[in-house]
C-alpha cells in the first residue's frame, strides 16, 4: 500500500544527473511502458525534495497507477516520494517476499471486558399438588397402673403396687366410699361416697382426688359405657351420667324403686335391678331413657347376670326362691326356676348357670334351663368371681374354722383345689392384668392375694377399715 509510511521508498530510473535546479519534468519522467528491469535501486540518487516540481509528481502518479493496473511489479516508495504524494493511497499485490524474522513479543494488553453468557433456563417442572396434612394423633395419658383397695370404714383407698404387692399410698376420700370405675382416656378414677352423695375424681398418675361431682342420694355402684360415667343412686331413684371429659352431669335418668345392680347386655342395652320394686329398668345408652320395664314375679338385690352362650339374663328375686330367665331379644322372663330360700346369689361360666345357696352349687345347662348337677362346698359360701383368663370359678367359704376358698373347673364342673385362708374374706374381686384374685377380709383388715396358676395365696396386704371392693385402673390384659 501506498502512503506516506517514510520507510518505503521509490525504486525507479530516472534520467536526472544533474543538480536540482537543473531537473526538468522530462528528466523526471516514468516510462509507463518500461519493464521490471527499468525499475532500480536509485536510494544515491542526488535529487532532493525540492526537485519534484508538480509536473513531476504527476507523472510519478500516472505511472504508479499504471504499473498498479498492469500487476507488473512492487514499486517500494521512499518517504521523499511518500511526502511529495500526501494524498495518494492505494494497495498493489505484489510477488511475496522472503518471511522476515519473528519479532519480539509485544507486551500484554489489558484484559477485555468479561462477556455474558446466558445459558438456557430449563423448563420448570409442574408442582406436585400438596398431600394433605396427617390429622395430629392425640397424645394418650401415660398410665399409673394400680390397685385401689376401697376402705367403707375407714373413708380411705389403699393403693397397691400390682406387680409387687406392696403399698404405694393411701388416698382420703368422702363418707364411706363404695365403688369405682377407671376412664382410661383421661387416666381418672371416679369414686362415689355414699353418705356425701358425690363422686370423687382420682388422678391416677398423682394419687390424688382433684374434684368432686355432686351427683343423686346415695351413691353406690358405678360403671362406665359408651364413654360416659353412670352412677346409681340408691335413694333419689336414678342414675347420673357423667361426662368424664368435662367432668359434668349431662343427663339424669329416672329408673325404679333403690336401683342395685346392673348389667351391659350384648343387645347394647343397660339393666338395672330395682330392689325395691319387681322390676328391671332398660335403658337405651344413645338416648340415655328408658326404653321398656320387665316386670318379675318379686324384687331383687341380686346379681343380674348374661349367659354368654345363649344370650338370656337371669335374675334371683332377694327371697332366692325365685330364678327369672330373660328373653333380651323381646326384653320379658320366659321362665321362672324355683329353689329354697336360702339361695344366695348366682354367676355364669361358659354353657351353665351356678346359682349358690350357704352349703351347695346348683348347676344350671342355659340351653335348657334345667339342673344338671349339685356340687357341694362347705356351710357357708358367700362370694364368688370368674376367672377369665384360666376359666376358672372361685367361691368363699368362710364356715367354723375351716376357712377356704374352693376353685371349680367350669368345663366338668369338677372341684380343682382348696385354698385355706386365715381371715373371712368378705368379696372376691379378679384383676385381669396380672391375673390375681384379691379377696378383702373386713375382720381382719386384710386382703389376701391368690394366684390361680397354683392356686396358692401369695401375699396378705394389711390395709384400711372394712375393705370392700378392689378395683383397678390397670389395663384388661395381662401382665
Amino acid at each position: 500500500m501506498f502512503n506516506k509510511n517514510p520507510n518505503h521508498n521509490l525504486h525507479h530510473k530516472k534520467n536526472c544527473n544533474s543538480n536540482c535546479s537543473n531537473c526538468s519534468d522530462s528528466n523526471c519522467d516514468l516510462n509507463c511502458n518500461s519493464t521490471h528491469n527499468s525499475i532500480y535501486d536509485n536510494r544515491n540518487s542526488n535529487c532532493n525534495n525540492s526537485c519534484y516540481n508538480y509536473n513531476c509528481n504527476k507523472h510519478i502518479n500516472d505511472e504508479i497507477q499504471c504499473l498498479f493496473k498492469n500487476k507488473k511489479f512492487i514499486c517500494e516508495i521512499s518517504s521523499e516520494i511518500a511526502n511529495m504524494l500526501p494524498n495518494f493511497s492505494f494497495v498493489i499485490k505484489g510477488v511475496t517476499g522472503a518471511t522476515g524474522s519473528t519479532g519480539q513479543t509485544g507486551s500484554t494488553g489489558d484484559t477485555g471486558a468479561t462477556g455474558i453468557c446466558t445459558c438456557p433456563t430449563s423448563p420448570t417442572e409442574p408442582t406436585q399438588p400438596t398431600q394433605p396434612t396427617q390429622p395430629t394423633q392425640p397424645t394418650q395419658p401415660t398410665i399409673m397402673c394400680s390397685i385401689y383397695i376401697i376402705n367403707l370404714g375407714s373413708n380411705d383407698i389403699t393403693v397397691v403396687d400390682p406387680i409387687t404387692q406392696t403399698i404405694i399410698c393411701t388416698i382420703d376420700t368422702g363418707q364411706q366410699p363404695y365403688d369405682m370405675v377407671t376412664d382410661s382416656n383421661s387416666n381418672h378414677s371416679y369414686l362415689t361416697n355414699m353418705l356425701d352423695g358425690v363422686v370423687s375424681v382420682i388422678d391416677n398418675n398423682a394419687n390424688t382426688i382433684i374434684c368432686t361431682i355432686p351427683v343423686g342420694d346415695t351413691p353406690a355402684t358405678i360403671f362406665k359405657y359408651n364413654n360416659l360415667i353412670y352412677v346409681i343412686n340408691g335413694h333419689s331413684d336414678d342414675l347420673s351420667v357423667i361426662d368424664p371429659n368435662t367432668n359434668t352431669i349431662v343427663c339424669t335418668i329416672s329408673v325404679g324403686d333403690n336401683p342395685g345392680k346392673f348389667l351391659i347386655a350384648s343387645n347394647d342395652l343397660i339393666y338395672i335391678q330395682n330392689s325395691y320394686s319387681p322390676n328391671i329398668s332398660v335403658i337405651d345408652p344413645n338416648s340415655n331413657t328408658v326404653v321398656c320395664t320387665i316386670s318379675l314375679d318379686n324384687n331383687s338385690d341380686k346379681e343380674l347376670v348374661q349367659s354368654n352362650s345363649t344370650g338370656y339374663i337371669y335374675s334371683l328375686n332377694s327371697s332366692g326362691s325365685i330364678l327369672s330367665v330373660i328373653d333380651p331379644n323381646m326384653n320379658t322372663v320366659i321362665t321362672t326356676i324355683p329353689f329354697d330360700s336360702y339361695t344366695v346369689n348366682l354367676i355364669t361360666a361358659g354353657n351353665y348357670v351356678y346359682v349358690y345357696n350357704y352349703q351347695f352349687v346348683s348347676v344350671l345347662d342355659s340351653h335348657t334351663n334345667t339342673l344338671i348337677t349339685t356340687i357341694a362346698l362347705g356351710n357357708s359360701i358367700s362370694f364368688s368371681t370368674l376367672d377369665t383368663t384360666n376359666n376358672l370359678l372361685y367361691f368363699s367359704d368362710s364356715s367354723g374354722t375351716s376357712h377356704h376358698i374352693a376353685v371349680i373347673n367350669p368345663t366338668d364342673n369338677s372341684i380343682v383345689a382348696s385354698i385355706p385362708i386365715d381371715g373371712l374374706p368378705t368379696l372376691l374381686n379378679f384383676v385381669p392384668y396380672n391375673d390375681l384374685i384379691y379377696a378383702p377380709d373386713s375382720k381382719y383388715n386384710v386382703v389376701y392375694v391368690i394366684d390361680p396358676s397354683t392356686n396358692t395365696l401369695i401375699s396378705t396386704i394389711p390395709v384400711g377399715k372394712e375393705p370392700s371392693l378392689v378395683r383397678s385402673n390397670c389395663p384388661a390384659s395381662t401382665n
